[in-house]
């Protein structure tokens, strides 16, 4: 389980609305995210994670999109089952913690 600062959906820091203080939580699942929508390069470190789900599409696949996202979860150091259900957009399930 990792801690770190907490951000909502749109990105923006979560602030304590009575104290005023920036919230601080479990960030398992906001790293995950992070990975997912991250392009190669954005994280300047590490310029080889992200998974850039932007990218993909049907017709690139589900099983090419499954093995790259367990790939870079695998070199963040997540142990995660993942679960991609495909409809009209994927669907994406992480069960995982680092």
């Amino acid at each position: 389980m990792a801690f770190d600062i907490l951000a909502g959906e749109d990105g923006d820091l979560l602030i304590d609305p009575v104290t005023g203080d920036i919230v601080i939580g479990l960030s398992d699942e906001q790293h995950f995210r992070d990975l997912l929508l991250s392009q190669k390069g954005d994280f300047k470190e590490y310029p080889l994670a992200g998974v850039g789900l932007i990218n993909y599409n049907k017709s690139n696949g589900k099983a090419q999109l499954d093995k790259e996202i367990r790939l870079q979860l695998k070199a963040d150091g997540a142990t995660a089952f993942v679960n991609i259900s495909s409809g009209e957009t994927f669907e994406i399930e992480i069960n995982g913690k680092y």
